[in-house]
Parts: structure tokens; C-alpha cells; sequence
């Protein structure tokens, strides 16, 4: 399965993601982390596995879907979330 604009659109599954983001950073900074590598996946709604995130420790993180490069994409979405959202309060 591939991630759409319109699943990107969704305030949920973007606040998963953004949890997956958060426990693979919180994971590749532990000390006892191996080669600073955290590992945090996103599952749809249906409880299957749809992204993957990497962190590396200093170095931030990358967003996988089936092996394609998706980060700048989630970036640019969680961006107009968080400016949409400071928009209405």
C-alpha cells in the first residue's frame, strides 16, 4: 500500500506519525542505542504497518513507504498541519 495526499490530509494519522517520529528519535539518543539507529513504524487504521521512520542520532530522520523516500512529503504535511492549526486558535 502507498501513501496518498489524502491520508497526509488526515489530523490522526499525521499525529501518528508524529509519534512513530518522536519514539525513534527518543530511541536512537538512548545511550544504549546501537550505532544511534531508532526504528518507529506507522500503522494505518486497519493495524497493519504503513511507514516506516529512521532516526539517526545527530543526524534526524527519514520517513519510509515501501522503501521510498517520503520525508520531505510528511515534512511539508505536518508543516501545514501545525500552520493550519495556529491559523484557528
Amino acid at each position: 500500500m502507498s501513501i496518498s495526499r489524502t491520508s497526509l490530509a488526515s489530523p490522526s494519522y499525521l499525529m501518528r506519525i508524529k509519534a512513530a517520529i518522536l519514539r525513534a528519535v527518543v530511541k536512537a539518543n538512548k545511550p544504549g542505542a546501537v550505532n544511534g539507529l531508532g526504528f518507529g513504524d506507522v500503522y494505518n487504521r486497519h493495524g497493519k504497518a504503513s511507514l516506516e521512520i529512521v532516526a539517526r542520532r545527530g543526524a534526524g530522520f527519514e520517513v519510509f513507504d515501501n522503501d521510498r523516500d517520503i520525508t520531505e512529503l510528511v515534512k511539508a504535511a505536518l508543516c501545514a498541519h501545525h500552520a493550519a492549526k495556529g491559523a484557528l486558535s
